[in-house]
């Protein structure tokens, strides 16, 4: 089985969809799902994509089964949103979320955490929980 086939597939359609050799890497990476993004750090990902590419974006020693688990809530919140599905329950907690995405943001960019740390209003909505 290809574990990759899956992933290939979406590169190839998000540079058709930009038109082939026209198709820059951003407009390419625009054009990718969250969801691609969140399977890249999956248990089936580890021997093809962690190991050889991945791991390098983060700090030495980081954990792919860590960086899996913010990762998958993140997206679990993120559909949540996306569904208009309530986002204060028993299976969710968004302020939790938004820390592990903080956390995982540090590892990955420190200067765009300290930006979004300064310039977010998040805490204040989850807060007021409108």
């Amino acid at each position: 089985m290809d574990v990759n086939y899956r992933t290939r597939k979406n590169i190839d359609d998000a540079i058709r969809k930009c038109g082939y050799g026209k198709a820059s890497a951003g407009k390419v990476i625009a054009e990718l799902s969250f969801g691609f993004w969140r399977q890249l750090t999956t248990n089936a990902m580890e021997k093809s994509m962690w190991v050889p590419y991945l791991h390098t974006a983060f700090p030495q020693g980081t954990s792919r089964r860590s960086i899996d688990a913010q990762v998958s809530a993140v997206n679990e919140l993120r559909n949540r949103i996306a569904h208009h599905e309530p986002l204060f329950g028993p299976t969710v907690d968004p302020e939790s979320v938004c820390g592990e995405m903080m956390d995982c943001l540090l590892l990955v960019a420190p200067s765009v955490h300290t930006y979004v740390q300064r310039t977010s209003t998040v805490d204040g909505a989850l807060a007021a929980r409108p």
